[in-house]
């Protein structure tokens, strides 16, 4: 019925296998290729394994046929959906943009109503939305605004940005009573809706036979500028035939100054605030960093225009000393006297400038984002939604002021908010547990990956060491029908982890998944006599980001060093005391074939050698005790298919291995 299958099958496999090696890795646009493409395949995968499962009539008894034929017809029609041709772009990040139509002041509202709605349905999607640009209107509306929309991770099949709103563009109209309109009547305005697919990052290469390079100097009466040498500029050299045959002197017929040649040159447009700009200057995003530097969020980073455009009119500073001006100008710039300020009034732009500034001489490696959101915590609101608002009150300044001053001495950013974001959930975090950083959420998406394959049932997983608890509900949520066991030892964080769970326990089980919260030791929950005992060779996968700082390592940062707990940082000598322990613990727990998924430092990768945490999980092998659990015959190998895996930086960051089998 579904024979297709098989090749999509062979084609996982193959997907797989390519992921799983180190080399491919050093692509990175290789790497985001098959990522997505393992992604798109995995739906599929479990669907048809689920379809064959309900297909066995030797796995299940007679008074159970009803039950699972309708297992088998839900699986079937699941499957015929995936299997449905899609849209190649459907999985990619957009720009979408409103722009105000005919109304005049209606339009510009009804605009900003149109943007309000998108990011709000990013929000409940669990998106980022970055408003990159926008121009106001008198009223409060935007005549034009544009925001970038990205999921986290990689979507399923028709979840992505574009699959959900590719249909929104186009021209949006209301007939409504407007709040221009002072006689009640009913007035039709319209906007426009741009939904724009990311653009695929390529390589340009200009061969320096392709340009001209001329050099201009100025003329005129007299003055400083006489006889001054302007820069040197590069242009495409002109196509064969085209433009004066000699390339030293100007063609003729140009303007004096024009600098251009041939018919080269394109007329600058009005921007959107009257100055000049190039003829297509939004086509695509500026380019952002396809790697994050170790805990910094990866964020759209403010651009230098929004602070030109705070409107805060400052007196002019007349020193004859440049750097003397400046200073001066930074000074007045940083007060809070209604003389500096526009109008007589702190503007939230003024107030993030400052925080900026502040936190920016200190050190904080991402002031921009952290003046954002500390200010945004402040007024109650939220960073895509804090330029929807313009002043603020005494009372929020001084919250502002409180918040800013417990950060400048290096309090992590999370400990204040007290939340930290995580794939598609917001988890609660102060003293005593770790915050979850960004590379974890690679490693919780591997793990991810091979629970949501098994049939439902055996979706059995074990989060060791699980601090904050983000590991365990995120594989809970997003692998429908699992049982979830969280394992910490501290007892600070387990209360963190507890608090958590029960935050997310609805929601996880209207998943048909649960969470359950164990306070031991994670390298010996699995010995005979403790809780997880009965788990023997039952568990499909172990995920655990274990301390493994070696003791002698102190962090540099203040926010690791001073701030997180020591219990969830450091693993001994070697950084290797806690991994050699979970990893005994995983090798009980798991079934044959079963997956373990283990952070580690980027010292600690394939390319440490025996130290590494590949090499210790090769080489670990079964003694008397872990054969009589496992079933693996003494001095075998409890580990098979162990291979490491870099993170956004190109760095290797965590191990994946296979349980071996009884006859291995």
């Amino acid at each position: 019925m579904f024979e297709s299958c098989v090749e999509l099958l062979d084609e996982y496999s193959r997907v797989e296998g390519q992921l799983a090696d180190p080399a491919i890795h050093s692509d990175q646009a290789a790497a985001r290729r098959l990522g997505r493409r393992f992604a798109e395949l995995g739906p599929i995968v479990a669907a048809y394994r689920e379809w064959l499962s309900g297909n066995d009539p030797g796995r299940h008894f007679a008074d159970e046929v009803a039950s699972q034929q309708e297992r088998v017809d839900a699986a079937a029609e699941r499957l015929r959906e995936l299997l449905l041709p899609r849209d190649p772009m459907d999985d990619k990040d957009i720009i979408i943009e409103v722009k105000a139509g005919e109304g005049g002041e209606e339009s510009a509202l009804f605009a900003s109503d149109l943007a309000r709605m998108y990011i709000r349905y990013a929000e409940r999607r669990g998106w980022s939305a970055q408003i990159l640009d926008m121009v106001e209107s008198d009223l409060g509306g935007y005549k034009d605004i544009s925001i970038a929309m990205k999921a986290k991770g990689i979507p399923e099949p028709g979840t992505g940005p574009f699959a959900r709103l590719k249909f929104e563009g186009g021209v949006h109209r209301v007939q409504r009573v407007p709040v221009t309109e002072s006689q009640g009547r009913i007035h039709t305005s319209a906007a426009g809706v741009l939904v724009l697919p990311e653009a695929e990052e390529v390589d340009v290469v200009i061969d320096a036979n392709d340009l001209r390079i001329d050099v201009y100097r100025s003329s005129g009466p007299g003055g400083q500028s006489v006889n001054t040498l302007l820069p040197e500029r590069e242009e495409p050299a002109p196509e064969q035939g085209v433009g004066h045959a000699d390339p030293a002197c100007p063609a003729a017929g140009l303007r004096a100054g024009a600098g251009r040649q041939g018919g080269l040159g394109r007329p600058t447009l009005p921007g959107a605030h009257g100055r000049p700009q190039r003829a297509d200057p939004h086509l695509q995003l500026p380019g952002e960093p396809a790697e994050r530097p170790s805990g910094r969020l990866q964020v759209a980073q403010s651009r230098s225009g929004a602070r030109r455009r705070s409107g805060c009119r400052h007196r002019r500073v007349r020193d004859g000393r440049p750097e003397r001006s400046l200073e001066r100008g930074r000074r007045r710039l940083m007060s809070w006297t209604e003389d500096h300020t526009v109008g007589g009034r702190v503007t939230i732009r003024d107030v993030l400038f400052d925080a900026e500034h502040r936190l920016g001489r200190v050190g904080v490696p991402s002031p921009n984002v952290d003046a954002a959101e500390l200010v945004a915590f402040a007024l109650g609101t939220t960073r895509n939604r804090l330029f929807l608002q313009d002043e603020i009150t005494g009372e929020q300044k001084l919250r502002v002021e409180q918040l800013l001053a417990r950060r400048l001495t290096r309090v992590p950013l999370q400990h204040l908010l007290g939340t930290a974001g995580f794939r598609h959930i917001e988890v609660e975090v102060g003293p005593g547990v770790f915050i979850p950083r960004p590379e974890t959420e690679l490693v919780t998406e591997a793990g991810l990956r091979e629970l949501a394959a098994q049939p439902v049932g055996q979706r059995i997983g074990v989060d060791l060491c699980s601090g904050s608890g983000a590991i365990a509900i995120s594989l809970a949520l997003e692998a429908e029908g699992s049982r979830v066991h969280a394992v910490e030892l501290s007892d600070d964080a387990i209360t963190w982890t507890r608090r958590n769970v029960l935050a997310y326990e609805d929601r996880v089980a209207a998943k048909g998944s649960r969470v359950e919260v164990l306070h031991e030791d994670a390298t010996t929950v699995a010995d005979p006599g403790h809780p997880l005992a009965g788990l023997t060779g039952q568990v499909a996968v172990v995920v655990t980001n274990p301390p493994y700082i070696p003791d002698a390592m102190i962090p540099r940062e203040p926010e690791v060093r001073d701030h997180e707990p020591g219990m969830a940082l450091y693993g001994g000598d070697d950084g290797m005391d806690v991994i050699r322990g979970v990893l005994r613990t995983a090798a009980i727990l798991l079934r044959p074939g079963g997956l373990v998924v283990i952070e580690h430092a980027d010292v600690q990768g394939l390319v440490a050698g025996v130290a590494g945490v590949p090499a210790v999980t090769s080489a670990l092998v079964a003694d008397a005790s872990l054969s009589s659990l496992t079933g693996v015959p003494v001095g075998q190998p409890l580990f098979t298919s162990v291979a490491d895996r870099i993170d956004l930086n190109g760095l290797p960051r965590f191990t994946l291995a296979r349980r071996a089998g009884a006859s291995s």
